[in-house]
């Protein structure tokens, strides 16, 4: 019932902090400190929690594609020198960052993983909404007595760039995911 590829996995509500808390969650998945504190929302009838973190506790976490997608190109020229500059970016989406299964203290980080802290949940989830300078290009034509002394009709000089800057709440590597 959600749009294709949205994500769908465990509500995450904190961290245990000492190996006496995560034993007396009662957790079915034997947590210790340093592991998530997963949310029990449902048994298997789909009732309220049952005492156990299973596949029933999974639920709608969000969708990767933006609401919407935007743009701005403006072009703008004062005598020889012109500008031009382009903006886009989304808003309404969810990253799943797996930068931070490996770049972070926090949860604990095992080989076997026996916690189960890297199974789909939300901690792993960030908005995805970003706004970028895209491309800038700055030119300076060169006036036409002197392109015509160069056998040239015209000559247009000029620099451009890309990505200059980008604002976002992403703290991956790069908020634009295919």
């Amino acid at each position: 019932g959600q749009p294709v590829s949205s994500f769908f996995g465990y509500v995450v509500e904190g961290i245990y902090q000492t190996d006496a808390e995560a034993l007396a969650a009662n957790d079915n998945n034997n947590p210790q400190a340093g592991d998530l504190k997963f949310k029990d929302i449902a048994g298997p009838d789909g009732s309220g929690p049952d005492g156990l973190i299973d596949e029933n506790d999974q639920k709608f976490l969000g969708n990767p594609a933006p609401n919407f997608e935007y743009g701005l190109n403006i072009t703008a020229t004062y005598k020889n020198l012109d500008l031009s500059l382009f903006f886009n970016g989304v808003a309404g989406n969810k990253i799943l960052n797996g930068n931070i299964y490996t770049d972070t203290n926090i949860p604990r980080n095992t080989q076997t993983d026996p916690g189960f802290n890297r199974r789909p949940s939300d901690f792993y989830l960030e908005k995805g909404d970003y706004f970028r300078l895209k491309n800038m290009q700055l030119g300076y034509t060169i006036p036409s007595d002197l392109s015509e002394k160069m056998q040239m009709s015209k000559l247009r000089i000029y620099a451009s760039a890309t990505n200059l800057f980008t604002i976002t709440e992403y703290t991956g590597y790069y908020p634009e995911v295919g």
